[in-house]
């Protein structure tokens, strides 16, 4: 029996940056949707590595090191890409507005609050969030 092979074209420049510039950054929420979008197309993590990332397993200002990111991906391999500068900046941002500049936090990067503590986003949260 024959499969039939899926043939995925490539989203273009002009289309990523017109997808960004549609999120609002002068609220939270754009703020955060910002930074999860910049970090998932610059380093080409699944949704789902990057919530679970916890703040803990990014690398900023270790200097002379390269910004990084731990992330444990399918089959719980670990890899640890790069972090572009421009990524950083948006990351600090968030970091900033969301967990207060606490960098040595186990919770998750993106949260949700669920019952009063901090959960991690899901991945198709309800519109009553």
């Amino acid at each position: 029996m024959r499969t039939v092979k899926v043939i995925h074209e490539e989203i273009t420049q002009k289309a990523i940056k017109s997808l960004f510039s549609t999120i609002r950054t002068d609220t939270r929420t754009g703020k955060r949707d910002l930074a999860i979008f910049y970090l998932i197309y610059s380093i080409g993590a699944r949704i789902d590595e990057i919530l679970s990332v916890k703040i803990c397993d990014l690398h900023l200002h270790e200097y002379p090191n390269p910004n990084y990111l731990t992330i444990i991906g399918k089959g719980y391999k670990c890899r640890t890409p790069p972090i572009l500068k421009d990524v950083t900046k948006i990351l600090l941002r968030y970091i900033e507005v969301f967990h207060n500049n606490d960098f040595a936090s186990h919770s998750y990067l993106f949260y949700s609050f669920y019952n009063g503590e901090k959960k991690k986003y899901p991945r198709r949260p309800s519109t009553n969030v």
